[in-house]
């Protein structure tokens, strides 16, 4: 019983290092376009800053103002009556650079002069 155990191990490790580097590898390596592709970062085009102010004038607001505490998600436009309305960040984008797919982002959102746009 002993022999066969020993007979197995062996045989075991004997297929561990035959084959073991051959499947080591044929999996290492990766072919340029693989390696490119599975590394590249997503690629955007930063468009620029997003004009709120003009935005909301051409939906007919008076005004635009950004509300305490005073972070990226306080902006409004200012009715003609006084009373606010919240910003569609992504329509502001896309009318502001007349590009359909232009999207929203912002760098930091305490800071709330920091939005822009981009393409993806």
């Amino acid at each position: 019983m002993m022999k066969t155990a020993k007979a197995l191990a062996v045989t075991a490790l004997g297929i561990a290092l035959a084959f073991g580097p051959m499947v080591a590898a044929s999996a290492a390596p990766a072919t340029p376009d693989t390696a490119t592709t599975a590394s590249a970062s997503p690629r955007y085009e930063y468009l620029g800053g997003v004009n709120l102010w003009e935005f909301c004038r051409k939906l007919g607001h008076r005004d635009v103002t950004n509300e305490s505490p005073h972070t990226v998600y306080t902006w409004y436009c200012v009715r003609q009556d006084g009373s606010l309305e919240d910003i569609n960040m992504y329509a502001a984008c896309q009318w502001q650079y007349n590009k359909q797919w232009a999207k929203p982002a912002f760098w930091d959102e305490q800071d709330e002069y920091s939005w822009y746009c981009y393409l993806d």
